[in-house]
C-alpha cells in the first residue's frame, strides 16, 4: 500500500449544526477541498476548493486520479467531501463559494432530515419516460426522458458508475437527478446553467434512500 498522506484539520465551530470544518489537502499540490460536517458526522456543507493562499482553483485530471486512489482509504466526513466532489465537480471548474450548501436541509441527524427531504423518488418509473425540467438562461426547459435507460441506466441516476451493469437497486433514482442528467445532456454543463440542478442532484445523491 503506497503511503497516502494528506493534510486533515478539525476546528469546532460554535453553530450547534456543525460539529466541525475538515480540509482535505492534496500532497506536493497547492490545492485543498473544504467542507463542514455535521454532529453525526454527515457532510453538509462543500465549501471550497482552494489553494493554500486562499484562492479559489480547480482539479485537474492528476488531482482527481490521486483522490479516486485514497478515496476507499477515507471515511466518515472525509470520504463523503471527497466523493461528493469527485462525482459533481467536473476537471477544470471552479467550484462557486457554498454552491453546495445543505445547512438548510440536514440539520441535526439523518433522521430529522427525513422529515425535511427535498427529493422525489421515481424508482417505479426505471423502464419508462418521465419529464424532467431545469432552467437556463431564464427560459424554463421540459423534455420527455428515459428513466434508467437501457444503454446505461443512467438517466435520473444519483451518483456515478454509468455503464457498469450494477443492479440499480444499490442506487437511489430522483426527479432532481433526472433534471440534472437532462440539464447536463442538453446543455453540456455540470455546473453553469445546471448549477441549481446539480445540487439538488447532491442532496439526493447524500441522502435519498436506494431503490428497492
Amino acid at each position: 500500500m503506497r503511503n497516502l498522506s494528506f493534510m486533515v484539520a478539525f476546528f469546532m465551530l460554535a453553530t450547534p449544526a456543525f460539529a466541525g470544518f475538515i480540509s482535505v489537502c492534496l500532497p506536493q499540490k497547492n490545492k485543498c477541498l473544504q467542507g463542514r460536517y455535521s454532529e453525526d458526522a454527515e457532510i453538509l456543507e462543500v465549501i471550497q476548493i482552494q489553494d493554500r493562499q486562499g484562492q479559489r482553483v480547480s482539479l485537474d485530471n492528476n488531482d482527481r486520479a490521486y483522490l479516486q486512489q485514497v478515496l476507499p482509504y477515507l471515511s466518515g466526513p472525509k470520504h463523503a467531501l471527497v466523493d461528493v466532489v469527485l462525482k459533481f465537480v467536473p476537471e477544470g471548474e471552479v467550484l462557486p463559494l457554498q454552491l453546495l450548501d445543505f445547512s438548510d436541509f440536514h440539520v441535526a441527524s439523518h433522521e430529522e432530515s427525513k422529515h425535511h427531504k427535498s427529493w422525489t423518488m421515481i424508482c417505479d418509473a426505471i423502464g419508462h419516460e418521465m419529464w424532467a425540467q431545469y432552467s437556463a438562461n431564464s427560459k424554463l426547459v421540459q423534455i420527455l426522458a428515459p428513466v434508467g435507460d437501457v444503454a446505461t441506466r443512467c438517466r435520473g441516476r444519483c451518483g456515478g458508475g454509468c455503464g457498469s451493469g450494477e443492479d440499480h437497486t444499490a442506487y437511489s433514482y430522483t426527479q432532481e437527478c433526472l433534471n440534472h442528467d437532462m440539464c447536463h445532456s442538453i446543455e453540456g454543463q455540470q455546473l453553469g446553467v445546471c448549477a441549481d440542478e446539480m445540487r439538488d442532484a447532491v442532496l439526493s445523491y447524500l441522502f435519498a434512500p436506494r431503490c428497492h
